[in-house]
């Protein structure tokens, strides 16, 4: 999904490049607590879908959650 690719790396601050799935929160300097609940949010209203709090906390990876992602805008 390219949307989510700009999304993850403007949010980020990083350039799209250097995007990769594999990519978890020890590899982006900007990405702590807050800015993960921030991400979670702005894809949220982004594709009007609501994350269950264990979708949140499986979000590991820029991959994994483009997964979440996918997964639930599939179901809605």
């Amino acid at each position: 999904m390219t949307d989510f690719v700009v999304m993850f790396t403007k949010h980020f601050g990083i350039e799209p490049s250097d995007y990769k799935p594999e990519l978890t929160y020890n590899d982006v300097a900007d990405w702590d607590s807050l800015a993960h609940m921030a991400i979670v949010a702005e894809m949220e209203e982004a594709h009007d879908i609501e994350f269950e709090v264990d979708e949140i906390s499986e979000m590991t990876s820029a991959g994994r959650m483009l997964e979440i992602l996918t997964t639930k805008i599939k179901e809605a």
